[in-house]
């Protein structure tokens, strides 16, 4: 049959678990300063567990200024060991929370800069393709070669002019020169695109190796402040001011349960324990042997009984005796 001291060992064990994570949560926050301060907030986790029942035993024992100035101590305790939570548990959801802004940063940045090369890479193709379209020669003459062409034609206007006269020959001359100029241009742009197109498919190529590699973070904590925020403004895009103050009460909320945890399984496990229906039955069981013990009569305790019976039978017999004789003399 289940009664209250199984409750009572319940919450034993789970303060016992509580207050051992407690202590880790608190030597944690400690550590972050110093070693002393780690393992002066680790001793203070385990007073402020402890002190309550304590407390309680010297009230119930009649010591109330005693019970007093414990309990005075426990809250004292308890504020220092909440205050420690309150670091380490706001410490630990700001920094969850960092890490996915940062590395979500740095994903939405790599897909953005893919995103941008994209498009870059599809308008110097499109242009390629329109200058080839135009002119197709492009695709198969170099800019070097019109340029030795180039320098032939200049030759050749120098020579026409050297000879005395350059009208319409000397015309014909330069506007071919100027056509081999044209085509250089278009050369030298077809040839620019050619070398942009294969450097830009190369970064990106780059890139999406980059890409792959950071990945979107999912923060746990960031999705329950947005929900809680939603949950509280009525709103499905919250201001960042409510969703700090909805951050601020959650960690609060989280580090007051991890600190009155502890307390509250010692309180429980230690409250009137000796007067729990189970542990009065278990003295009884293991004072039964002495009791019965206790009834037997020891030799000496023997002999004086059967002393005692003897005497009060003779007491009796002689009483009866005097009776009698009382009769007869009153008779006679």
């Amino acid at each position: 049959m289940h009664t209250i001291s199984h409750a009572q060992r319940i919450a034993g064990y789970a303060g016992v678990a509580a207050l051992v994570l407690s202590v880790y949560m608190s030597a944690a926050f400690g550590w972050q300063m110093s070693v002393a301060h780690a393992l002066t907030l680790a001793v203070v986790s385990v007073m402020a567990a402890i002190l309550w029942p304590i407390a309680d035993w010297l009230r119930r024992d009649g010591s109330r200024w005693a019970a007093g100035i414990v309990t005075a101590a426990a809250i004292v305790m308890i504020s220092a060991e909440w205050f420690s939570h309150v670091g380490y548990t706001i410490g630990a959801r700001v920094r969850n929370n960092d890490e996915a802004r940062v590395t979500n940063a740095v994903h939405s940045e790599a897909q953005e800069s893919i995103v941008d090369d994209r498009k870059n890479l599809a308008m110097w193709r499109e242009q390629l393709s329109k200058l080839q379209a135009e002119h197709a020669w492009a695709a198969t003459v170099s800019a070097d070669g019109l340029r030795a062409s180039l320098a032939s034609a200049t030759k050749a206007i120098d020579l026409e002019a050297g000879r005395g006269g350059c009208k319409s020959r000397c015309l014909t001359l330069m506007k071919e020169k100027a056509s081999l100029e044209e085509r250089i241009a278009i050369a030298e742009r077809s040839s620019d695109l050619a070398k942009r197109i294969e450097a830009t498919q190369r970064i990106l190529d780059g890139k999406r190796e980059t890409g792959a590699k950071a990945e979107f973070k999912h923060s746990a904590t960031v999705a329950q402040t947005s929900f809680v925020a939603k949950l509280v403004s009525g709103d499905l895009s919250p201001a960042e001011g409510t969703k700090t103050w909805v951050e601020i009460a959650i960690g609060l909320f989280l580090a007051t349960v991890s600190t009155i945890l502890p307390a509250i399984g010692a309180f429980v496990w230690f409250r009137e324990r000796e007067h729990s229906p189970e542990t009065v039955s278990e003295h009884q069981a293991a004072a039964e042997p002495m009791i019965r013990d206790s009834e037997k009569p020891r030799p000496m305790v023997a002999s004086l009984i059967a002393q005692g019976d003897k005497a009060i039978r003779t007491t009796t017999k002689t009483i009866a005796d005097i009776r009698n004789d009382l009769r007869r003399v009153a008779t006679a």
